[in-house]
């Protein structure tokens, strides 16, 4: 009788880590004491989410769960310790009770790990992944995974000198240089790791000129997971997990710092990197004034902390804005699916206003904040209809999520290709139409790719596995 999994895990090892994670959960009961049902809900949610992470990362690449992950610690566990430590700043804190706060968020992150993985079809077979070994690439793919790596680190460079209209085109081939590195990666090709290691000091220069730091933690937070299924880590994922967050927080912490010194300095890239360097190890270095104690622990809770945009918007509507009722949804979509030159007047990057229209904060010009998802679907359905929002949406991220996984099982590379399409889906602070316009548009630029270009055409849908026991026989 053919073994029986739920959600990737076998029955007992899915009784173990809810058991786990309800115990876990109640030695925690002291910090929580006092507080909402709803906030041991989402803690022990939480622990199973991590749990299930580092049981099934050795069987596929788990980006459903590392979306869910940093969901949860954007909208449940940031807030709840935000509430315990509040910020020195009364704009930053929770501007609604915890009851009313965490009765929507929890659902909210449930409802996204549930419709993330309803499209996922777990077979017997499926879990059996790590026994499978990858073929190597002929030299014509390795040519072919070095070229994007120059084409896409040349499209890099030229992104500054490219007209508005062509800005983010020239973004998404940029990405092809991941696609490259990571092709390598999984399927283990000599001079992977030098690669890998090219293509992020390229993406630390530019974001260090740029002074925005997103996408550089987003591709780390998915070299991370890649890294764990191609060395099969299980439960060393959470070490280098929280080495990776622990790293985050200096770089949050001098990110104003930062930006002060290039208004000040014109600097060129490298001046760029080693200043922020010199500014990141002040930072860790406990022994100088200047350090990571100068701030009080809510203020750090800050930057991780998207559940004070949620609660400003839980406060303003609808008692001072009407719930929008689909408005922004509609926009986001239709934003998505035409192009600009066929409808010029449609919704383009205007997180500014939505972000104002449903907290009634004003957002200066220079800076660029978003509902995120979970804010934006409770300022257009409320409690019981954003909870619904956020189930249909996390469906439809899972759905795409699938068709990678699916391909995955015959062909390493579409790992690779993942991310191109679906890396924004982890950025909890990001409104619906910035994911989905990425994701309609490098979805348009992957199938033009790998259709119109005979040579992606035959790489990656040849059988790219082989068993341990068989040389020439795919799984």
């Amino acid at each position: 009788m053919a073994t029986q999994y739920y959600y990737g895990l076998r029955r007992v090892e899915l009784m173990l880590l809810i058991y786990g994670s309800i115990m876990l959960t109640l030695l925690l009961f002291p910090f929580y004491w006092g507080q909402t049902i709803w906030v041991a809900v989402g803690i022990a949610f939480t622990i199973f989410v991590l749990g299930h992470m580092c049981l099934v990362v050795s069987r596929c690449v788990i980006l459903p769960e590392l979306i869910t992950f940093v969901a949860c610690l954007s909208w449940v566990i940031a807030p709840w310790l935000a509430y315990r430590f509040p910020p020195s700043l009364n704009l930053y804190g929770m501007s609604v009770p915890p009851e009313t706060y965490f009765s929507y968020t929890v659902p909210v992150v449930l409802a996204l790990w549930f419709g993330i993985h309803a499209p996922l079809r777990f077979n017997p077979n499926s879990a059996h992944a790590a026994k499978w070994v990858p073929i190597p690439l002929t030299n014509r793919d390795r040519f072919l995974m070095d070229a994007l790596i120059v084409v896409g680190y040349g499209v890099s460079i030229a992104t500054s000198y490219a007209p508005a209209s062509l800005a983010f085109l020239f973004y998404i081939l940029a990405q092809l240089r991941f696609v490259g590195a990571f092709s390598l990666m999984f399927t283990r090709a000599k001079g992977w790791q030098i690669r890998i290691v090219i293509v992020f000091l390229t993406l630390l220069a530019s974001t260090a000129s740029a002074g925005l730091f997103y996408e550089l933690i987003l591709w780390i937070g998915y070299l991370l997971i890649s890294l764990a299924f191609v060395y099969r880590w299980r439960w060393k994922l959470i070490i280098f997990m929280f080495a990776g967050l622990l790293l985050i927080v200096p770089f949050n912490s001098i990110k104003g710092d930062y930006r002060l010194n290039l208004l000040e300095k014109n600097t060129g890239s490298y001046e760029k990197v080693k200043l922020l360097m010199n500014l990141v190890w002040k930072e860790i270095d406990k022994s100088e004034q200047y350090s990571l104690y100068r701030q009080a622990p809510g203020d750090h809770l800050v930057r991780w902390n998207q559940g004070w945009i949620v609660s400003k918007v839980m406060f303003a509507v609808p008692d001072q804005e009407p719930f929008g009722n689909g408005e922004t949804i509609l926009s986001s979509v239709v934003a998505s699916l035409v192009p600009r030159i066929w409808l010029p007047g449609k919704l383009g990057a205007s997180s500014r206003d939505t972000f104002a229209r449903f907290t009634n904060l004003t957002v200066p010009e220079t800076t660029s904040m978003a509902l995120g998802v979970s804010g934006e679907m409770y300022a257009n359905f409320g409690l019981i209809g954003g909870i619904a929002g956020i189930f249909i949406y996390s469906v439809f991220i899972g759905f795409i999520f699938s068709r990678f996984a699916r391909a995955a099982r015959n062909n390493l590379l579409w790992w690779a290709w993942a991310p191109f399409v679906l890396l924004p889906a982890i950025e909890a602070e990001w409104n619906l139409v910035d994911i989905l316009n990425h994701i309609t548009k490098s979805s348009v630029v992957m199938l033009l790719m790998i259709y119109m270009i005979p040579i992606f055409k035959r790489t990656l849908w040849k059988k790219g596995f082989v068993t341990p026991n068989s040389s020439n026989t795919a799984a």
